[in-house]
């Protein structure tokens, strides 16, 4: 038994080694569409790279992150010098793909003969004989990288390798709590810690009865302390808001809030109360349209609410963060041309290139104008239909879900063939 899982393990890797070989052969195709397609100036203006061409396709096919897909694709196609080693270990089952994908992210502003040293060292055979552990994997790792001379380092790609993992993000508990997350320069992330526990431990001095943890927690998420007003976008249900139900209320793009925590934080003072309404029958929220190619900001208002994220196929990002694209292009040379909220959609601007580059095609399903589908077909042929924001979805319990759009309506519904109204606050 202790074979057969050695076994499952070897194939797993051997697998994957299959995959990336496939990873670097679409890389090679897009290469050379990508080559074709600029002898075409209009291409000029959204310059793609093949990578940013696979990796899109391969994450939205897949559902892997684009970071993940492509850390694989870089290693598939690092040259021999430099990964080559790499790709023969996991072929042969004596790593992993993470393992992998974690050395290439680790090693990108080593040379290559830097980058293949430390992985040569990494994944040596354990004096013992067992399998390499995490801790020690872990271990080597850091040694590695610390003994790499100076020489060996391109400083330019270690500052882009900084600054692509500088962000902030929000993870919303179950319980209500959130968990906020910076990554930047560490000088700059350790003197606001410091700021902030310096003016934390006066104020403890000075009679706060809050924990120094708390008062910290609070110094650093004050909105005075930014320089800006805090603005918090929380879809309620109506039956919820007026304390008939206790259904949970949106935190769009983050999670939800219980049904007690989001009246308390609409109630609030300086909360600012919008309604949205939205069909019972479909969650879709309920044309506007002017002459000429810019939207109107109620316009704008109007798609971003429908779209509710990106309208491309397997995207998150929310819609206020994206481009307002036409579907259907713009026709600049009728004077009579106008822009419709029923033509626009939300598309995140890695998918709006693609689109504009004429690798990605989009429109409105024919059979079904009025529905707000959107047909996408990928450069790898592959369609995808994706809907407008369902507001209502979590109010539905799974059951009473059809795949297909057809959805029964909530619990709670006003007597009439009336739209309901969810109030984000």
């Amino acid at each position: 038994d202790l074979k057969v899982v050695e076994a499952v393990e070897r194939a797993k890797a051997a697998l994957d080694m299959i995959g990336l070989e496939a990873l670097a052969r679409m890389d090679a195709t897009a290469s050379a569409e990508l080559g074709a397609r600029h002898a075409q100036s209009w291409v000029d203006r959204t310059p793609l790279s093949a990578r940013e061409v696979v990796v899109s396709e391969v994450a939205t096919a897949t559902g892997l992150s684009i970071p993940d897909v492509g850390r694989r694709v870089e290693l598939a196609t690092a040259p021999v010098g430099r990964s080559g080693f790499l790709r023969e270990e996991l072929a042969a089952g004596r790593t992993t793909l993470a393992r992998a994908t974690r050395l290439v992210a680790e090693t990108t502003s080593l040379s290559d003969e830097a980058a293949d040293s430390v992985t040569r060292r990494v994944l040596a055979p354990t004096r013992d004989g067992a399998g390499l552990s995490p801790s020690l994997f872990a271990q080597r790792l850091r040694r590695g990288l610390l003994s790499v001379p100076a020489g060996d380092v391109d400083e330019a790609a270690r500052r882009r390798q900084v600054r692509s993992r500088v962000g902030a993000f929000a993870s919303v508990g179950d319980d209500g709590s959130a968990t906020l997350t910076i990554t930047d320069a560490a000088h700059k992330v350790v003197a606001a810690l410091d700021t902030a526990d310096t003016r934390a431990r006066a104020l403890k001095a000075a009679g706060d009865p809050r924990s120094l943890d708390e008062i910290r927690a609070d110094l650093l998420l004050d909105p005075a302390g930014l320089g800006v007003a805090a603005k918090v976008w929380l879809v309620v249900p109506a039956s919820t808001a007026l304390g008939l139900g206790d259904v949970p209320a949106e935190l769009p793009g983050h999670g939800y809030l219980t049904a007690s925590q989001a009246r308390e934080l609409m109630t609030a003072p300086g909360s600012v109360w919008h309604a949205l309404l939205a069909d019972l029958e479909t969650g879709k929220a309920l044309a506007l349209y002017r002459k000429g190619y810019r939207p109107t900001p109620e316009m704008i208002a109007h798609v971003r609410a429908v779209d509710g994220v990106c309208r491309a196929p397997g995207c998150t990002v929310l819609a206020g963060r994206c481009d307002l694209d036409h579907v259907e292009a713009f026709d600049r040379d009728d004077p009579d041309a106008t822009t419709t909220t029923g033509n626009l959609s939300a598309t995140h601007r890695r998918h709006h290139r693609l689109k504009t580059a004429g690798l990605w095609d989009a429109e409105r399903d024919p059979d079904n104008p009025d529905g707000g589908l959107v047909r996408w077909r990928t450069a790898a042929g592959r369609t995808y239909t994706t809907h407008p924001k369902d507001w209502l979805e979590h109010l539905r319990s799974p059951e009473r879900r059809d795949p297909d759009g057809a959805v029964d309506p909530p619990g709670i519904v006003p007597d009439g063939p009336v739209d309901g109204e969810l109030p984000p606050f």
